[in-house]
């Protein structure tokens, strides 16, 4: 009699940075398990569609305190999230629930125990946000990264985030320059950028700008476009991109951290202050062990370190080396294995 397939339901509603690492993780075990998808934005829906994986979309994104008529809507939303998950667990019985943060992860994760289902929870930041920190307590294991800061010891394993597209030809003969604000974009960055682009391209290098689709028409208006410089309002396949780039000028989320890095891209990081610092606190760390420089908002130094490390070849060849040491185990082979110890012991 052929075994029953085991489902995964991937509670990834959220931005970019919860989406992205468990559809990576989906990618490489969907083979092996049935996996359906829990979202919350519209852009993630073709990228689902394009892979053939099921998915539910949930109408909670946030949840927020003020002003007064916000926090009565994403009150009331949370907890009409509660019968959309109580929906989701009734059809789909899964035989694990994956949680990867936000308060999306909330009911869905504290209604699998209901249920007796096998509940993991993902946490990829430098310290556990308020959703992992509650769901912590019922998870029966917790997927961490080398940077976590440990709470649940007896709990947590290491699972190496993982690319989808793999780093192959990395020798970067030009100097390209990348202003990105993740998924939804950064204002801030697109104003730095529109302040400094002009000198920038007085040497030689190319300059791209990911300006986040709210955000495009206006930005786009205000700048001289020439034949070192792209702009886009979002870029799906960032490999590409990422292949060629040098530097990075980005927030702190820490899936957009550890992409650059695995491309081999000095990141350069405004983190943004919300959410519990949680990218503040990511930048730090990087910032510390020398794997990035944590930067103010402002224009001139920015323009400095870029024309810093512009200046010094040699200092990008020694940061090359420091991310391959770093990142040894962060590789398909590790994450695979480890997943089969974590499904075991559950």
């Amino acid at each position: 009699m052929p075994q029953k397939i085991k489902k995964i339901v991937f509670c990834a509603a959220g931005t970019g940075g919860h989406f992205f690492p468990a559809f990576n993780y989906a990618n490489l075990l969907k083979k092996k398990y049935s996996v359906v998808f829990i979202i919350n934005r519209e852009e993630f829906k073709k990228i689902l569609i394009k892979e053939g994986i099921k998915f539910y979309t949930i109408k909670i994104k946030y949840f927020r305190l003020f002003p007064l008529k916000d926090f009565l809507k994403t009150l009331l939303l949370f907890l009409f999230n509660f019968w959309e998950s109580l929906i989701i667990l009734l059809k789909e019985r899964p035989t694990f629930v994956f949680c990867f943060g936000n308060f999306s992860s909330f009911w869905i994760g504290i209604l699998s125990k209901v249920f007796l289902k096998r509940l993991i929870i993902h946490e990829q930041n430098v310290n556990y946000g308020k959703v992992n920190k509650i769901l912590g307590f019922f998870a029966d294991k917790i997927c961490v990264q080398k940077w976590t800061k440990s709470i649940f010891k007896n709990k947590e394993v290491f699972l190496p985030l993982i690319l989808r597209k793999s780093p192959k030809d990395l020798y970067k003969k030009e100097f390209v320059v990348l202003f990105f604000g993740g998924s939804q974009g950064s204002r801030i960055i697109n104003n730095l950028f529109l302040k400094i682009y002009k000198d920038l391209l007085k040497f030689n290098m190319k300059l791209i700008l990911i300006t986040g689709k709210d955000n495009f028409e206006m930005v786009s208006k205000k700048i001289e476009l020439c034949d070192n410089l792209e702009i886009y309002d979002f870029f799906e396949e960032m490999h590409k991109i990422y292949s060629k780039t040098k530097v990075c000028v980005m927030r702190a989320g820490i899936m957009s951290i550890f992409e650059v890095l695995s491309f081999k891209i000095y990141p350069l990081l405004l983190p943004h202050y919300l959410a519990q610092l949680h990218q503040v606190k990511n930048a730090l760390y990087f910032h510390k062990i020398g794997l990035a420089y944590l930067c103010k908002e402002d224009p001139t130094e920015i323009k400095k370190r870029i024309l810093s490390i512009y200046k010094d070849k040699t200092s990008l060849e020694k940061f090359r080396k420091k991310v391959d040491d770093f990142l040894s185990e962060y590789n398909k082979e590790v994450f695979l294995k480890n997943f089969e110890l974590i499904t075991k012991e559950c």
